[in-house]
């Protein structure tokens, strides 16, 4: 049986494995909206509603589920070198942290509270420095990155509605490389904006309609959806290795070098395995 490849065979490639993570048969979907994936290989998979995080195994096996209650529509998910899970609620107007034993650690925002410029107004997504430092962005009704301590307090806020350097329309996806450089996947603009953790504009580049999340790896390659739908492979300078049709809202890797991704399609399987097949950069 052929199987579908995505990406460059020459220099990074993927073989799309689905259906990935089958639930108990008391179980449904919903609409998937994003993952992350843990130190240990498990994957967790945010999806919009009760209990909103499911926890699988690499190979796909179910495992567990946690924060029933806390999240009234998830939207973002990322994960922390500590192995802290992070969350936005887009309609409850808050961005939370879970350990890996489902126990919620941190909120950030007040529920069913929107402000505008302050936090938040239909938060998108969250990034974790390595310091510690927490990155939100303020994603849908506001066009702002906020900017806290590790404990919680707001440091420092910017960006505002446009389309001129440093400003954003519907920031929608947050990630830091090596160099501490946070990516944001400004998704009206079809762009992503490169910024110096205290908010000073390194960068802009081009070429992604309407990028959806971004993901990078340890080895500083960059993973970006959009909504061709498409999957593109960039170098740390922003030079395209790879690119493919595939859809995602939600992207993380693990440590062998897989890729999974979610898209909010209720009614079916919306967790892709892209299992890696080849890597020469």
């Amino acid at each position: 049986m052929r199987e579908r490849v995505v990406g460059n065979i020459e220099k990074i490639a993927f073989r799309v494995i689905t259906p990935f993570g089958i639930l108990p048969e008391n179980m449904s979907y919903g609409g998937v909206s994003a993952c992350c994936v843990d130190s240990k290989d498990r994957v967790y998979v945010l999806r919009r509603t009760d209990p909103p995080i499911l926890v699988f195994e690499s190979d796909g096996t179910f495992l567990t589920s946690f924060g029933e209650g806390h999240l009234i529509e998830g939207h973002g998910m990322s994960i922390s070198s500590k192995d802290e899970i992070w969350a936005t609620d887009k309609d409850g107007h808050v961005a939370v942290c879970f350990n890996t034993s489902g126990e919620l650690t941190m909120q950030l925002g007040n529920y069913q509270i929107p402000r505008l410029n302050d936090p938040f107004s239909h938060p998108s997504d969250v990034a974790v420095h390595n310091n510690g430092d927490i990155f939100v962005s303020d994603g849908y009704g506001n066009s702002r990155i906020h900017h806290f301590s590790p404990d919680g307090k707001l440091i420092k806020s910017w960006g505002n509605p446009g389309s001129g350097p440093g400003e954003f329309t519907v920031p929608h996806a947050l990630a830091f490389d090596s160099r501490e450089r946070l990516f944001v996947c400004d998704r009206e603009n079809y762009r992503i904006q490169i910024f110096e953790s205290n908010g000073e504009l390194i960068d802009i580049w081009t070429d992604h309609y309407k990028p959806m999340d971004i993901y990078i790896d340890k080895q500083d390659r960059i993973f970006i959806t959009d909504q061709v739908p498409r999957l593109s492979v960039l170098n740390i300078d922003g030079k395209v290795i790879a690119r493919g049709l595939h859809r995602g809202h939600g992207i993380w890797g693990d440590s062998k070098g897989n890729i999974y991704s979610c898209w909010p399609q209720p009614n079916s399987n919306p967790i892709v395995k892209l299992e890696l097949v080849s890597s020469n950069c």
